[in-house]
């Protein structure tokens, strides 16, 4: 549908095809082996979209400092309110742990 209509809605948020063809110009594993950084990674348990595999792929090859927490219950979006207060605390852990 978003390349028959040109765009799309999701969560209320008008993207156009101009966003799908830059999306498709980055290879994201192939910039996460290039991180020199910890990497934290907070990904949906359920998310249908992005399944979790994909950001396992993402630690998979790296050998810095990373953590993988999938949300149970989480969708994509994160959209329920337990979710968010849970990956807001565990942010602000991770980075505790990482910036000081």
């Amino acid at each position: 549908q978003w390349r028959k209509t040109g765009s799309t809605f999701i969560n209320g948020n008008k993207l156009n095809k101009h966003f799908l063809d830059d999306a498709e110009k980055y290879e994201v594993l192939e910039y996460a082996k290039q991180l020199n950084c910890p990497l934290l990674i907070v990904h949906g348990a359920s998310d249908r979209r992005v399944p979790p595999l994909s950001a396992r792929e993402l630690l998979r090859d790296s050998n810095l400092p990373k953590d993988l927490k999938l949300i149970e219950g989480a969708n994509h979006d994160f959209t329920a309110e337990q979710n968010r207060e849970e990956i807001i605390s565990l942010t602000f852990s991770w980075f505790n742990r990482f910036m000081r």
